[in-house]
């Protein structure tokens, strides 16, 4: 009998002595999780659901993602007619834009709405993502001041052009850029301030650079005087606005002068100017061609349906607001008591009804994420759930 339990003890003291000397691997971490829910709230004024997709490729586009063919529908999995499942990892995001937009898939879906509704509403990913600049910098890998920016778009032999009248600056304005011959090398930097280009009293106070990004989309940013990044144009000088103002004039023709007509000494003239701007929106678009992605360059209306998303979420009728928050309409007009209406400016087809978005989210039933006060203009409120350091 002795013998029979000896040997099983002396083989526990055996592995016991190996489980002590052989640490145990650290267990895996798990995988960053990109999916997020989004709902599409269905409006009165003809943005379907084929509308509203083409609205959110060119958000994504527009935010970095290169979007190879075919992978928007791989990405997305439709929940119901109007819920749906987005991957993030699956449309071309750089890593780095993952890590940022991670932190705010996670602020999402820990909202009070999400585990209400099911999701976020896709007018509000859009405002938290585009429409909101430090978000929008932090996503499409902005330099985090002028500096920097300068080292990493090195102008070998710049030119420059003095924009004496301008259609945005409320005063003058001088550009330096790259004679680009690859997409790498268009860069334009604006230097806005006050003074006379003319007689040398021009002091610069800000910046706006222009470049391309490898997904053939523009990408914008602002540096205040001290060159750090900035959310918007500063209204008592130029009408700029964000970052996402200005996508929707430098789609399609990179930097054009449309206002300019005095030409200035050790500068270019307007004429020089634009047809330097147009080769190089020749060398864009041509670039543009060669992309097999979701996104059709030559429709120049297609990013409108971006647009749209965020112009109903920002200025929703009461019918859009019954539905959003799952209610009949007379029960969210209850809600609704005592706003006031008004008629969208640039849409007054949408009719008088619309509401305010800052006022809407006061009365709604679960709480959310608040979004800018504009999507294109300077904001009282910008959040900076991720930003640039």
């Amino acid at each position: 009998m002795s013998v029979r339990f000896l040997v099983p003890a002396c083989l526990l003291f055996l592995l016991a002595c190996s489980s002590d000397s052989v640490p145990l691997p650290d267990p895996e971490p798990p995988a960053p999780d990109f999916r997020l829910r989004l709902r599409w709230v269905p409006d009165d004024f003809g943005l379907d659901w084929s509308g509203a997709r083409t609205g959110l490729a060119w958000t994504l586009s527009n935010l970095g993602a290169g979007l190879p063919a075919g992978s928007l529908d791989l990405s997305i999995t439709a929940l119901n007619e109007t819920d749906f499942e987005l991957d993030l990892s699956l449309v071309g995001f750089s890593d780095e834009a993952l890590d940022a937009l991670l932190i705010l898939l996670e602020e999402f879906r820990a909202s009070e709405a999400y585990g209400a509704q099911g999701g976020i509403d896709l007018g509000r990913f859009v405002m938290l993502t585009l429409g909101s600049s430090w978000h929008y910098y932090a996503i499409t890998g902005a330099a985090p001041d002028i500096e920097t920016y300068q080292q990493e778009h090195p102008f070998e032999t710049p030119l420059s052009f003095s924009v004496l009248e301008s259609c945005i600056s409320l005063g003058q304005r001088g550009v330096a850029f790259n004679p680009a011959q690859t997409i790498d090398e268009i860069v334009f930097i604006c230097r806005e301030g006050e003074g006379n280009l003319l007689d040398g009293s021009f002091v610069a106070d800000d910046y706006e650079v222009i470049d391309v990004m490898a997904n053939g989309q523009t990408r914008y940013a602002l540096y205040d005087l001290g060159g750090n990044l900035k959310p918007a144009g500063d209204a008592s000088r130029t009408d700029a606005g964000k970052p996402a103002k200005c996508m929707w004039c430098h789609e399609t023709v990179l930097q054009p002068a449309f206002c300019a007509r005095t030409s200035a000494p050790n500068s270019l003239t307007p004429e020089q100017f634009n047809e330097v701007v147009l080769a190089q929106t020749t060398l864009m678009n041509v670039y543009r061609q060669e992309l097999e992605d979701e996104i059709d360059f030559e429709d120049s209306n297609a990013h409108t349906q971006g647009e749209l998303i965020y112009v109903h979420f920002m200025e929703p009728s009461l019918a859009r607001i019954a539905r959003e928050w799952k209610l009949t309409e007379e029960e969210a007009l209850g809600r609704l008591d005592g706003l006031e209406t008004h008629t969208n400016g640039e849409y007054p087809e949408f009719g008088g009804g619309l509401y305010h978005r800052a006022e809407v989210d006061q009365r709604t039933p679960y709480g959310v994420i608040q979004v800018p006060d504009s999507a294109r203009e300077p904001s009282f409120y910008e959040p900076k759930i991720i930003w640039v350091e």
